[in-house]
């Protein structure tokens, strides 16, 4: 829900980037199931928000240092299911 509200302008995305990493963390637990549920419930924007959320936060993490998505995805990856 909180995606939402950037993506339709009612909160500004720069504030949201930096006070939103549990979002990050969702997405990675997430995403690979993302896609057979789009198509199994026949919606095709199903957590698009948070999708389109989840890239703006890998894209402004990654201005920093190219690799530093790589490594939080390596180390959420590492903690199991």
């Amino acid at each position: 829900m909180a995606s939402s509200f950037v993506t339709s302008g009612a909160v500004n995305k720069e504030l949201f980037l930096q006070n939103a990493g549990e979002l990050l963390f969702v997405w990675e637990k997430t995403k690979g199931t993302i896609a057979d549920s789009r198509k199994a419930m026949g919606n095709p924007k199903y957590l698009s928000n948070l999708e389109a959320m989840a890239q703006a936060m890998i894209d402004n993490m990654n201005q920093g240092n190219p690799k530093a998505y790589e490594a939080f995805s390596a180390r959420v990856k590492g903690m199991g299911a």
